[in-house]
Order: structure tokens, then sequence, then C-alpha cells
């Protein structure tokens, strides 16, 4: 978590929640559903906050920093998965 926190610290001026939201996913280790992250960060599963969550795993997505698996059959709405992006190159750079 340290380390892609640090980065993303760098790179993010705005967006506490999405820095809520990669540290749900990195101690989460594995792909969580929207509903998850709700959870997780003790928030009500309102219409607002549910739509908050979106737009917060939408722009982490578009940057890069998070991965989004779509399954090939859903059955009502979307089900995304998303989970924190392992990136192999950050952890010897921060070695150095």
């Amino acid at each position: 978590m340290g380390i892609l926190l640090a980065i993303i610290n760098r790179s993010m001026g705005r967006g506490l929640l999405q820095h809520d939201i990669l540290a749900v996913l990195d101690k989460q280790r594995g792909w969580s559903r929207p509903k998850d992250i709700l959870a997780a960060l003790n928030r009500e599963p309102t219409a607002t906050n549910r739509v908050a969550i979106s737009k917060a795993l939408k722009r982490l997505w578009q940057r890069e920093l998070i991965d989004l698996a779509t399954p090939e059959v859903c059955n009502v709405g979307k089900s995304n998965l998303y989970r924190a992006r392992r990136r192999r190159g950050l952890a010897r750079r921060a070695q150095r």
C-alpha cells in the first residue's frame, strides 16, 4: 500500500475518495464489486454514494491505477469488478 499511495499522492491533487478506494482495493488483494468497496468504506448504499464511487472508480481506471473486469454475461445492470493495479517496476524504483 505504501509505494502505490506514495506515487498517487504526487499525482492526485483532489479526490480523497479515490485515496480511500485505492487503500481498500490494495488491502483486499482481489477483485471487488462497488458494493463491497462501499461496505469497506462504511458508507451507506444510497444513490449519491453509489454515483460517487462509480465516478471515482472510472477516474482511477482511466488513469490506469486500477484494473477493471467486465463479465461477459451480466444478469441485470453492470457487474464490473475492480482491483488495485500491480506495477512491477515501481517496487524496484523505490528500492534504489
